[in-house]
């Protein structure tokens, strides 16, 4: 295989989810990787941002000359339409790699392929804990290094908490983590790990206003004025987490998460209303609290 070629879909949670796909399939042969970003062209709640934290020179942008195929193009519409017909995901996958193609439809299943083609086409979001593992220390190599207008004392344990309050979360019919889950969160770690030592929260938030009402035992700041690429950056260079149901936070929280790390994140995760622990999201350190679910 020379080539995978993949989807860019939603935002940089999503977009980090979907090259790491991309990287799981490409190391098998070193091969390169092409962002098709498309999607972008008519999706305007999030921006493509992938690139403004990653830097690999094995990676770069669709371009239509020399990536495009039909065969990818029709098959996606086809697929949406094929899934609702064809169960488990596992056979859909047997079938789709045969022709190049690995799709799915929330998780990483279709990841267990092997495609004897040089170019493989990759549609779907990928949210899998166990592929995120195979590529972490790839990804950590792979991120930009940014100038931060935040410095952290190196004396201080920080505890970041990355807050999903918008309204386009809202409008969706997402569940939304209440203030009490962030405030408990952050009181737990402070209390079961650092007794009295000293500790900072980073707050990271889509409505950083909203969050000011927010009451922690501990220190806290407010991160503003950051691209969503700086914030992840800035994020994973904490000792502890307290996430949103929200790919983002998850990245946050994964790429900077050690062995003596503790994370905390909502029992219910997406629109479904799927509990966080039948999902494929979850890992060693991660503790699972009640959201209190709350429409902000």
């Amino acid at each position: 295989m020379k080539k995978v070629v993949t989807r860019m879909l939603g935002g940089l949670g999503n977009q980090l989810f979907i090259i790491s796909a991309a990287y799981t399939l490409a190391s098998k042969d070193s091969s390169e990787i092409v962002l098709d970003t498309r999607e972008y062209k008519t999706y305007k709640t999030r921006r493509f941002e992938l690139l403004e934290i990653i830097n690999d020179d094995n990676v770069r942008l669709y371009d239509e000359k020399k990536d495009k195929s039909y065969v990818f193009d029709v098959s996606r519409f086809a697929y949406h339409i094929a899934q609702k017909f064809i169960n488990p995901q596992k056979k859909m996958s047997v079938i789709l790699s045969k022709t190049g193609l690995v799709y799915t439809k929330r998780n990483a299943e279709g990841m267990n392929v092997d495609i004897h083609r040089d170019t493989a086409y990759l549609y779907g979001y990928f949210q899998d804990a166990r592929m995120a593992k195979r590529v972490k220390a790839l990804l950590n190599e792979k991120i930009r290094n940014f100038d931060f207008p935040y410095v952290l004392d190196p004396n201080m344990n920080y505890i970041g908490i990355s807050i999903r309050w918008g309204l386009d979360y809202i409008k969706q019919g997402w569940p939304i983590c209440s203030k009490e889950y962030f405030e408990n969160g952050v009181n737990e770690i402070v209390h079961e790990k650092y007794g009295n030592e000293k500790v900072c929260v980073l707050v990271f938030s889509d409505e950083i206003e909203k969050a000011k009402q927010l009451e922690f035992d501990a220190e806290k700041e407010f991160v503003e004025g950051l691209s969503a690429a700086q914030q992840l950056n800035l994020m994973k260079k904490c000792q502890d987490f307290v996430i949103s149901n929200s790919s983002f936070s998850w990245w946050g929280a994964f790429l900077g998460a050690t062995d003596n790390s503790i994370v905390i994140a909502p029992n219910i995760w997406y629109d479904t209303k799927e509990p966080t622990e039948n999902t494929l999201l979850t890992y060693e350190n991660m503790r699972i609290r009640d959201m209190g679910w709350n429409n902000i």
